[in-house]
Order: C-alpha cells, then structure tokens, then sequence
C-alpha cells in the first residue's frame, strides 16, 4: 500500500508545488527518501523488498475493474489514470487543495488493482473535511461492510461484498467530478454577470 500513495504525494507535491518542475523535484527527492529507506537491507533482504513491497498484491478477491479487466492490463489503466489524476484535478478541474487530494484518493481507490480493507481509510481523511454526498455514501456503505470483512472488527465474517464499495466510491468520483465540472462551467458566466 505504500508505494501505491505516491499518486497521493504526487497531488499534494502538485498543490504545494507552484511549477511543474518543483513538484518534479518534491517527488523524486521523496522517491529517492523512499528508496534510501531500504539501503540497508539490500544486501541481504533484496528478494523480500521486491517480493512483499514492490510486487505486493492486494488480496485475492474480486474487487473494482479487476473484475471485468485481467489485472496487468488493469495495472496500466491505474498507471496512466492516476499519474493524469492530480494534473487534471488542479490544471482542467481547477480543484482546490483538499479536492485534489479527496478526488486522487479516491480515484486510487476506483483504479486500484487489489485491495484490503486499510485502504478505506484514506478517503474518509479527505472526505470528512468536506462531507459531500459521495463521502456520505461511501461512509455507510463501508460501515456496513467493515464489521464482517475478512478481519471484521466484530470477529464474525459476513457476506464479502468488496465491489459494494467500490460502486460506493465510483459514485464518490463521478458526483465530484460532475461538481468540479458544474462549477468550471458556471465560473466563466458569473464573472461576466459581475462585470455587467
């Protein structure tokens, strides 16, 4: 799941990074941070690093688009969908901080090849400070779920039903990005009102 948030790192760079070559230079010095972290274990843990960090799958169950994609063309479209997220969120969408990072979280969490039941967390971070009706909807779906997962809080397991929030979280994604896009629209027209 680490190395997964660095579209999340990539969004916030992009929010505190005035140019696209200081977010470039934000994230390779936390890509190269991220990297060190492991100096000294290669000469004996190498095979583990690859293995458990870098090749780790979320658990085996259906879950998202991996139900209908086969995974590695799957991993391609999270690539190239979330490296455009944050750029398209802050340059096209015009989003504000916090909404870049809610929608690319989110995002992440629609894409993702695999999942468990940690990553729920990250959105409710984002969504929580702004509570819209995606986060309202993903929060009850998810509380339902959350007892009975294959680590169920409650200890008792329950029906798995992982692509119920996913729909949750695509209809988290689609309502704030038909927002954002009802909001760019009306923007132009309101500063010609207030100009006449």
């Amino acid at each position: 799941m680490k190395h997964l948030n660095v579209f999340i790192v990539l969004a916030l760079f992009l929010v505190v990074g005035s140019t696209l070559r200081r977010t470039a230079g934000l994230l390779a010095a936390a890509l190269a941070v991220f990297g060190a972290s492991f100096l000294p274990h290669l000469s004996t843990g190498m095979d583990g690093i690859v293995k458990n960090v870098l090749l780790y799958r979320g658990l085996a169950h259906p879950y998202g688009l991996a139900t209908f994609l086969p995974r590695n063309v799957l991993f391609v479209v999270f690539a190239v969908v979330l490296s455009a997220t944050p750029f398209l969120a802050r340059r096209f969408l015009r989003l504000g901080p916090v909404e870049t990072l809610e929608l690319t979280t989110v995002a992440l969490l629609v894409f993702i090849p695999g999942i468990g039941e940690p990553y729920f967390l990250l959105p409710v971070l984002f969504g929580a400070a702004r509570r819209s009706l995606g986060w309202i909807v993903f929060t009850i779906v998810a509380t339902f779920f959350l007892p009975f997962g294959p680590f169920g809080i409650l200890g008792s397991r329950g029906p798995q039903l992982w692509n119920a929030d996913w729909l949750a979280l695509v209809f988290w994604l689609v309502f704030d990005v038909a927002r954002a896009l009802r909001a760019r629209r009306a923007a132009p027209g309101a500063a010609a009102a207030a100009e006449a």
